[in-house]
């Protein structure tokens, strides 16, 4: 007759293994997204300054985006004034994130 021998139970680290999965995708995903918004306001500059001077007034706006508008505005308010530059940046604010 065999042996019963017990065998201590396996850890259920699944969930954890998950959580970092999942954490490590939306990580991936919200640096892309905000690419996707770069690229967009790139776009949008581009069609009215060129695609060279679109890259310059991007060149400060950090990787999270968060200083877009703070960036660009000023910028494009010397190139084109106050009242153009308050249009585009609006359709850039509009193009490249609201309609995301």
């Amino acid at each position: 007759m065999p042996e019963h021998t017990t065998v201590a139970p396996i850890p259920n680290e699944l969930p954890e293994i998950l959580a970092a999965i999942r954490n490590r995708a939306a990580l991936r995903d919200g640096a892309s997204q905000r690419l996707v918004f770069k690229n967009r306001a790139a776009q949008e500059i581009a069609a009215c300054l060129g695609p060279r001077a679109a890259a310059c007034v991007l060149q400060g706006v950090t990787a999270d985006c968060r200083n877009l508008l703070t960036e660009v505005q000023p910028v494009l308010c010397l190139f084109l004034g106050k009242r153009a530059a308050g249009r585009l940046t609006t359709r850039v604010i509009d193009g490249s994130i609201v309609r995301s």
